[in-house]
């Protein structure tokens, strides 16, 4: 009786370092999956802006030289650029660079910094990206009347970046410190409730009791995320189409202030289509008669990146539960075991 309670002792001693480490783990996927996903709502966010900006300028270009003019010879360049730099205070350095390798214009301080052209992929739809150790890069593909002429190069302050990052992942990790606190509390009172009675399979009800609290902890942890990230990328994605709207919009009246009418601008639906085209959270962009602009964020680029973050919640919320599921059978198998190996004892 004495070697029965002993081994039942040692069972249980066992199950509650087992399913600790379990809480831990639990916790520290859930705060590493929410970190990811704050990164991945922002970063990109962020960006498609800068990005959207820059591709009003590098409109101006590809508009003279399609008219003749070189990238080489562009006139008044740098204070071009130094007005797009003015724009964002992420932006340390824009600078133009021809499909050669020349340096065309520059804003801003770049200290021989300027990324090489030539190793750089061709830009994804709107915009290529880069992160290095100390800043973050954008790049625009420039085009001209036989193809590609060039690179906009933008250098972003990579700590002002992130500042806003860094204050939405410190609300995340309280909301998670609540939470998890509130399970541990629940874990602690099973703890001393299980050391009150050692009963046959105790180790393995408590065991079980645990991961219940563990997992839905979890599971609320993470799905809050999930519906916040949600929101999140709905907000952004309707403010960046009203953003490319007003920008538009903005060109437009210019062009109309300078004497054009409003039915000569036959190339602003071609201009449209193509900006549709290539910013994947619009879904449309239209004019009406009187060159008034028009745009819808997509819903469909919403879903995808919801699906992609309750995705993501899905499998650390499984990685969770295997080990849940590993502790709960040695919880179970580990008795027995135990009993075995007393009985050798014995016997030897």
């Amino acid at each position: 009786m004495v070697r029965r309670k002993r081994g039942m002792g040692m069972a249980q001693r066992v199950a509650t370092a087992a399913v600790l480490i379990v809480f831990l783990i639990g916790m520290l996927c859930t705060l590493s999956v929410k970190r990811t996903t704050i990164d991945a709502v922002y970063a990109e966010n962020n960006r498609l802006q800068l990005a959207f900006s820059a591709g009003q300028y590098v409109s101006r270009i590809e508009y003279a030289l399609r008219y003749g003019k070189q990238l080489e010879a562009y006139y008044n360049m740098d204070s071009l650029l130094e007005r797009l730099r003015q724009t964002s205070s992420y932006m340390e350095g824009v600078c133009v660079v021809s499909a050669d390798g020349k340096l065309c214009g520059q804003a801003g301080r770049f200290d021989g910094r300027i990324l090489d052209p030539a190793s750089l992929p061709k830009a994804d739809g709107l915009y290529g990206s880069l992160d290095t150790a100390d800043e973050a890069w954008l790049w625009l593909d420039i085009e001209g009347r036989e193809g590609f002429a060039g690179l906009m190069l933008l250098m972003l302050n990579r700590a002002a970046l992130n500042t806003e990052v860094e204050q939405e992942k410190q609300s995340a990790a309280l909301q998670s410190l609540v939470i998890w606190l509130e399970a541990a509390s629940i874990v602690a009172l099973v703890i001393m409730r299980a050391k009150e009675k050692r009963r046959p399979r105790a180790a393995l009800r408590f065991c079980v009791l645990v991961c219940v609290f563990i997992l839905a902890a979890q599971a609320v942890d993470l799905g809050l995320e999930t519906v916040q990230a949600g929101w999140r990328t709905e907000s952004m994605a309707r403010r960046s189409a009203h953003q490319v709207v007003q920008t538009i919009q903005e060109e437009v009246n210019s062009v109309i202030a300078k004497g054009a009418q409003p039915d000569s601008l036959t190339d602003l639906n071609s201009y449209l289509r193509k900006t549709e085209g290539n910013i994947e959270v619009i879904r449309t962009l239209y004019s009406d008669q009187n060159a008034m602009i028009y745009g819808q964020h997509s819903s469909e680029y919403v879903s995808r990146r919801t699906r992609g973050y309750a995705a993501r919640a899905a499998a650390t919320a499984g990685v969770t539960l295997g080990c849940c599921t590993a502790v709960c059978l040695a919880a179970g198998l580990a008795p027995a075991a135990i009993r075995r190996c007393g009985k050798k004892k014995v016997m030897a």
